[in-house]
């Protein structure tokens, strides 16, 4: 079997000199620290968060957890289209295929186009949408 060409288009991946391929974790940890640190400065803020809102009593927790779902799942029902997006834009980029990464990355600018209204309704709608929770809540006995 030949070896491909030292100058592998990836960088994370070695090839011995009978052509088999190997992981260069070195490289992958180059390049992923960033959001290793992005995620841990994230998790560190949510606990802080918790932990102020928790001097304010439980049932300020169990409303700031339902708001953290709730705007969580909008986050990836309407931001998810500019994730995907960015995968493929970088995937193309990355094959030099750069017509086709721009014509990915237009996609991704029509579909946030389309979904912008929907996102202004839902922040509008807001309190509406979380007058069900209250009123969940007042059933019970408790208050939001």
């Amino acid at each position: 079997m030949n070896a491909p060409a030292a100058n592998s288009r990836l960088p994370a991946v070695l090839y011995a000199p009978d052509g088999t391929r190997r992981v260069d974790y070195r490289a992958v940890v180059k390049m992923a620290w960033p959001l290793f640190v992005q995620f841990g400065v994230q998790a560190f803020l949510n606990v802080i968060d918790t932990w102020f809102v928790g001097r304010l009593g439980s049932e300020s927790i169990a409303g700031m957890n339902a708001v953290n779902f709730s705007s969580f799942t909008l986050l990836l029902l309407f931001g998810g289209s500019g994730i995907a997006v960015q995968t493929i834009v970088a995937q193309r980029f990355g094959q030099r295929r750069k017509g086709r990464a721009s014509q990915a990355a237009w996609h991704g600018m029509y579909s946030a186009i389309l979904i912008a209204p929907l996102c202004v309704g839902v922040a509008i709608a807001g309190q509406d949408i979380f007058f069900v929770f209250r009123s969940a809540c007042d059933c019970r006995g408790g208050s939001f």
